[in-house]
């Protein structure tokens, strides 16, 4: 099943947008061929792996097998369709399982079913169970279920909106494959992994995965064209080659901390990705792992990431701000090929280093990060000294790369407090009278102060308000422009 899948990653992305491939593997469709000469068959040849099976019988509309504990298996449904609730029991067995007649024969394969209700003594929906039901527009799943397998509702492609339970624990590769108009996916809080392509191919808007998951799988929602949106709980820990591939709706993604493992491919294609946060669990970045992203403007990457691989951040144009916690790390010189480079700041952390052979080796300028906040009613943009040489400029349409100089930055006086105690209070002291009240913000979880330039105002510091103990604090030189008169949608950068 993965070279279907990934069959489709290479020819979509050969072809553009064209992702909605209809060809099957050779080896598929032969077997889809020995399958069906083989249904209802008792036993085959163990050179093919197939063992001696018990006959199924036919009761009403269901060919059953007993499993010979007072349980049955339903091996195929032979009624003519429509709205259908399994029964509990048939032959007085208890129905547990909807299977088929071998590992491919699924049991309402290609019928004429248009909603289904499962009965809650079924633990498991067995492979390809309703694969082809073309009808089906509803299902309702029990909570009895543990498991959905493989290709479980392969193109049902009427199919709009399914409920897993909490009692899912499983959901197998292809589960619900190419189910085109599959608009709202609920997934319980008992599923621990998402299988292979189970979603590929969907019409989901937005998709919330419930944190009892650890596992995202190869190519699990790739080619979900109307994807907006995806919470990717800080349960999970591996994200598998393409999972999120040509998703072209895709807006923001925030990897969390707990992600250790990112495949290759992860989200290649997705053009309306603008913002991508990636925590510090992650140690490598693989090929083409944003290629394509033509909106994408802002990636942070987290302190873990030592190594990024071949085009990653290639073809995005709209590049505009790579943001590193870490060390400078190993990188392929093809990561930002096909971007506009000289529009790309690399910023860095405050004592991480690297940066200067960086920036030599990819010709991107780099700059330390800065923070903002507001101050008298503008935004005051504050960062270390070591930012003296690059240029502040702002612009109201990053994407657009028009960016301009700030023309009219008030500097500040401002000062890093890097031994300030927690309960610390600040003041300006006026030689000549009144003083405006002091800014105060944070710079990597260091207070920083900021005051108009003025010989006269004396920056002060005490823990006892009661007491007051007033000094002048001892920090590091900083540098804080205001801007005033900014355009209410302007954004800031340091190039």
């Amino acid at each position: 099943m993965k070279t279907k899948i990934q069959d489709r990653i290479k020819i979509g992305r050969s072809r553009g947008d064209e992702t909605l491939i209809e060809t099957r593997k050779a080896g598929q469709l032969v077997r889809d061929s020995l399958r069906r000469l083989l249904q209802k068959s008792v036993c085959a040849l163990a050179v093919f792996g197939w063992v001696q099976a018990a006959e199924a019988q036919l009761y009403g509309n269901y060919y059953i097998s007993d499993n010979g504990d007072g349980t049955c298996v339903i091996e195929e449904y032979t009624g003519s369709g429509g709205a259908v609730t399994i029964p509990a029991a048939i032959n007085d067995l208890t129905v547990v399982s909807i299977g088929g007649y071998d590992d491919y024969e699924g049991a309402f394969e290609y019928s004429s079913v248009t909603s289904v209700t499962i009965p809650n003594s079924v633990t498991n929906i067995g492979r390809a169970a309703f694969e082809y039901c073309y009808d089906l527009t509803s299902v309702t799943i029990p909570e009895s279920v543990t498991s959905i397998g493989t290709n479980a509702f392969y193109e049902c492609s009427s199919l709009t909106s399914v409920t897993i339970p909490d009692s899912v624990i499983t959901i197998e590769e292809e589960a619900f494959f190419e189910c085109y108009n599959l608009n709202n996916v609920t997934i319980g809080s008992g599923v621990t992994s998402i299988g292979d392509a189970a979603f590929v191919e969907c019409n989901l808007t937005n998709v919330i995965i419930p944190d009892s998951v650890t596992n995202i799988e190869y190519g699990a929602f790739a080619v979900d064209a109307s994807l907006t949106s995806v919470t990717i709980p800080d349960s999970v820990t591996s994200i598998g080659y393409g999972a999120f591939f040509a998703c072209p709706s895709l807006t923001s993604v925030t990897i969390p901390d707990s992600v250790i493992s990112i495949g290759t491919n992860v989200f290649l294609g997705c053009g309306d990705l603008t913002n991508v946060i990636i925590g510090k669990g992650v140690t490598s970045l693989g090929s083409e792992e944003f290629d394509d992203c033509s909106k994408l403007t802002r990636v942070t990457i987290g302190s873990g990431v030592t190594n990024i691989d071949q085009y990653a951040l290639a073809n995005c144009p709209a590049l505009t701000s790579v943001s590193f916690q870490g060390n400078a790390p190993a990188i392929d010189p093809t990561v930002f090929s096909g971007d506009t480079t000289s529009n790309i700041t690399v910023y860095y952390a405050p004592g991480k280093t690297g940066w200067a052979a960086f920036a030599a080796s990819l010709g991107v300028v780099t700059a330390p990060q800065f923070s903002s906040t507001v101050y008298g009613g503008s935004p005051v943009l504050f960062y270390p000294t070591n930012g003296a040489s690059n240029t502040l400029q702002l612009s109201t349409n990053a994407a657009s790369g028009n960016w301009v100089a700030v023309s009219n930055a008030v500097t500040l006086a401002a000062l890093q407090l890097p031994n300030a105690p927690s309960s610390a209070f600040f003041r300006l002291q006026s030689s000549g009278g009144n003083a405006p009240n002091v800014g105060l913000s944070q710079y990597f979880g260091q207070p920083v102060l900021f005051y108009p330039t003025n010989a006269a105002y004396l920056p002060q510091m005490s823990t006892n308000l009661a007491a007051p103990d007033w000094s002048a604090p001892l920090g590091n030189a900083f540098i804080a422009l205001q801007v005033t008169n900014a355009p209410p949608n302007a954004v800031f950068r340091l190039h």
